[in-house]
């Protein structure tokens, strides 16, 4: 797995001049990711995530992409939709249950190009969204640790915390905000 190996080699090369060694071992690291990538089946999503971020901020080196590994934005994008498709839980009624990949935990704005993909599911999930948030402005933790009751008592308070700061910028992102 590269989480969060293909995340870190594109923020190499998104702050690093084209040709420097930094950027360089950037790339380095990026062919082996893009083989992997290509060659997947299945990926998580937590490494799924680690991979919309590369396609981010690949697209102002999209040309250079092309030059260091024969694989364009479209190429990585045509294969990140497909493996979005199989990790994206799409059973709306299982939402609320555990820990699952929603739309929006992979479509973080309207301009995403996974955005047209999931179409009715984003909406669906806005709507999800705005109907859990309580009177505290916070959403239920959906998991637990079961094996660490106590440490996850103190975890979960954390964790809404984390989970509202996502969740409004994602609401906000999508002009949602003022309907909570």
């Amino acid at each position: 797995m590269f989480n969060p190996s293909v995340e870190l080699a594109a923020y190499l090369i998104y702050w690093s001049a084209p040709g420097s060694s930094v950027a360089d071992k950037g790339w380095m690291t990026v062919r082996f990711v893009l083989k992997r990538l290509m060659d997947c089946t299945v990926m998580d999503m937590h490494e799924l995530s680690n991979y919309l971020i590369f396609n981010e901020l690949m697209e102002p080196r999209a040309a250079e992409l092309v030059e260091q590994t024969g694989y364009s934005l479209v190429d990585v994008q045509r294969k990140l939709v497909e493996l979005a498709m199989t990790v994206v839980e799409t059973n709306v009624t299982q939402w609320g249950q555990g820990y699952h990949a929603l739309p929006l935990t992979f479509v973080q704005r309207p301009d995403s190009f996974l955005c047209a993909v999931f179409g009715n599911l984003v909406d669906q999930n806005l709507n999800f969204y705005a109907e859990q948030v309580d009177e505290d402005g916070l959403w239920p933790v959906t998991w637990e640790w079961d094996a660490y009751p106590q440490e996850f008592a103190i975890a979960r308070r954390y964790w809404q915390g984390i989970i509202a700061l996502e969740r409004y910028r994602i609401l906000q992102a999508f002009g949602w905000l003022p309907l909570l």
